[in-house]
């Protein structure tokens, strides 16, 4: 028998953490607000529920797996909570320690929350471990205002759960009012009970329809799985998840890249390369207004008008640059050691290497991926705090490096600027747009920015970039760069700012053209001015140089998904895309996106759903056999 003593201590912490349920409950309604817009709610391509009742089945699923999921979510604390009872039975000691924890988990809802709603992906070990590195406020690229929102958040959560506890201790428990027995677990119980068999009958009858729901709520896969007497559970509710087509599912296969080894390269003296890539800058920012000397350089040069990215963020897009496969070869790359055919190419012919990063190169391991094999990197950035002076500063060590190196070797220059995609913070340059600036919030508060305000602080930064590349461009000019050398200026990835009214802002979270098309210009000594209005993607950049610097024989197949970026004629009809945690594939009239716990996802060009639409299944077999043509079969 429980002490007198422990018995009100019980009774404390369920009515505690049931308090905590309301609040889970309220808190966390956008994820079953998603699964209830969803355009496939009740028909896919493998199953559909049609009539009263059907629909009515889908909807009790809904909102039964809902509840109980986020009530187990908000009585994990017990877990800690029900041992200090049974050990200790000290009411200070168990207040302290339910307030921390609920507090803790509470925040990470929040931060999940947060995340998902802005990139439509769960907070996961790859992004906390991005998160941790040095210069944590600078890797986040908070404004002042979005780091007050976190500490008042945090100093909120942390108050309400402080007066819940004092609140229930004094009005419930001393008193011994509302006595409810045992029927809120039975009740939990039975909807726990009701997901599971719903999804366990689902699964086995070939039917994926209620399963598609869950990718909307946090690490429920993961938990259900748990429950699966099965060691494989989990990559078969992947496998299941993405209607019977699948990235790899083990993604560290070894690989076969390049398929052949380069042969007969056979440049006698290659140019220098200079790549200067501008972090989330959007293709139109080639125009007067924003980028008066880049829109100058353009028209002296090759201008690709209709340009993607391999990714809708930096990693997988600086991956499809530098390596010409997609992103979803990341992991193998990096475990298996395993430099682009670019860098490659640069040690063969002896290069002398420069590489700028105004930001830091960690998280992910780009100096472990894309730079692997190059000596001298600062893979920390300048370590700036002020973005501005951080950008600064790389044009000047580039600057300085041209003027005084010895020219006995061809030259690799690669800068990359952040000030577009840290344009939230403090700006240190004069802008262009000197009205009221929006303080961002883009994570606890989006509802209340003015777009358009928020629009014009970015393109100040674009702005200021543009004068930092005209620096350097005048200095590669003066020094008799341009006779003898290849300047490629591009960027990772685009940014939106709700430009398909789907209240997107960022990047990372769709693979619509303001988060994929980004400018690509490129200098060829010799060549004359040109504009090439079909589609390109960055995995054009590497085929062009091995084939057109290095004269190397080999089929483009051997080491890239791309061809020659003069080439128009023999492209494939489908870009395949990645972001940080799932792949796409964006065809002339669509877009598919393959969730990596969830189902296929088909929208219009502008991120809209389309109801009904099944996929093309030539192109989706094409994609995802490209997707695992560089492994080892």
């Amino acid at each position: 028998m429980l002490s007198t003593n422990r018995t009100l201590l019980f009774r404390y912490l369920c009515w505690f953490l049931s308090l905590n349920v309301l609040l889970f409950w309220l808190a966390g309604f956008p994820y079953l607000k998603a699964i209830l817009s969803s355009g496939t709610l009740f028909a896919n391509t493998l199953a559909a529920y049609s009539g009263f009742f059907g629909k009515s089945f889908v909807l009790l699923f809904a909102f039964v797996t809902y509840l109980s999921y986020m009530a187990l979510w908000a009585f994990a604390p017990i877990l800690l909570l029900a041992p200090l009872v049974l050990l200790f039975s000290r009411r200070r000691l168990l207040f302290a320690a339910s307030v921390i924890l609920s507090t803790l988990n509470a925040l990470v809802l929040l931060v999940d929350l947060a995340t998902w709603s802005m990139f439509k992906f769960h907070l996961n070990m790859s992004i906390v471990h991005a998160v941790f590195i040095p210069k944590i406020w600078n890797f986040l690229d908070l404004s002042l205002r979005e780091g007050i929102d976190m500490v008042l958040i945090i100093i909120v959560v942390f108050v309400v759960e402080i007066i819940l506890a004092r609140v229930i201790w004094k009005k419930i428990v001393l008193p011994a009012r509302w006595f409810v027995g045992n029927t809120p677990l039975y009740l939990w119980l039975s909807g726990a009970v009701f997901t599971f068999v719903s999804l366990v009958i689902s699964i086995g009858s070939g039917n994926n329809l209620l399963m598609q729901q869950t990718p909307n709520l946090p690490y429920f896969s993961t938990v259900f799985a748990f429950l699966i007497p099965d060691q494989d559970a989990n990559d078969i509710l992947k496998r299941y998840g993405e209607t019977l087509y699948s990235l790899p599912m083990h993604a560290n296969d070894p690989l076969n890249y390049p398929r052949h080894p380069l042969r007969a390269c056979s440049a006698k003296k290659p140019y220098n390369i200079i790549l200067i890539m501008v972090d989330s800058l959007r293709f139109d920012s080639i125009r007067e207004s924003r980028m008066p000397n880049m829109t100058r350089f353009a028209a002296d040069n090759w201008h690709f008008l209709q340009h993607l990215s391999g990714g809708n963020a930096t990693q997988p897009g600086l991956f499809s640059l530098f390596y010409s496969i997609p992103g979803s070869y990341w992991t193998a790359a990096y475990e298996q050691k395993k430099p682009p055919v670019l860098i490659s190419l640069l040690q063969q012919y002896h290069y002398q290497t420069k590489v700028l990063w105004s930001s830091t190169m960690r998280g992910p391991s780009f100096d472990k991926t894309i730079y692997l094999g190059l000596d001298d990197l600062l893979v920390d950035g300048t370590q700036q705090d002020d973005i501005g002076d951080a950008d600064r500063m790389i044009t000047r060590q580039a600057m300085q490096f041209l003027q005084s190196r010895k020219r006995d070797k061809p030259l690799f220059l690669n800068l990359f600027y952040d000030a577009p995609h840290a344009f939230c913070r403090d700006q240190s340059y004069a802008p262009i747009h000197p009205g009221p600036m929006a303080a961002c919030s883009r994570v606890f508060n989006p509802a209340e920015m003015d777009v358009r305000l928020l629009l014009e602080r970015y393109l100040n930064s674009v702005h200021f970039v543009d004068e930092q590349i005209a620096l350097l461009l005048q200095t590669i000019k003066d020094k008799g760069y341009l006779d003898d050398s290849i300047v490629i200026m591009t960027s990772d990835h685009g940014q939106e700012f709700d430009d398909n009214q789907n209240n997107f802002i960022g990047h990372s979270s769709n693979f619509t053209q303001f988060q994929q098309q980004v400018p690509l210009i490129i200098h060829w000594p010799g060549q004359s001015a040109r504009q090439f209005d079909y589609m390109t993607s960055s995995y054009d950049v590497v085929p062009t140089l091995v084939e057109n610097l290095f004269s190397c024989s080999n089929p483009v197949s051997d080491y890239s998904v791309g061809q020659n970026l003069l080439k128009k004629e023999g492209r494939l009809p489908f870009l395949i895309v990645g972001s940080y945690v799932n792949m796409g594939v964006i065809e002339p009239d669509r877009i598919m996106t393959l969730r990596t716990s969830g189902p296929i996802e088909i929208t219009d060009k502008k991120g809209h759903a389309l109801a009904n639409s099944k996929p093309r299944m030539d192109v989706l077999k094409q994609a995802v056999a490209l997707m695992r043509y560089y492994f080892t079969e």
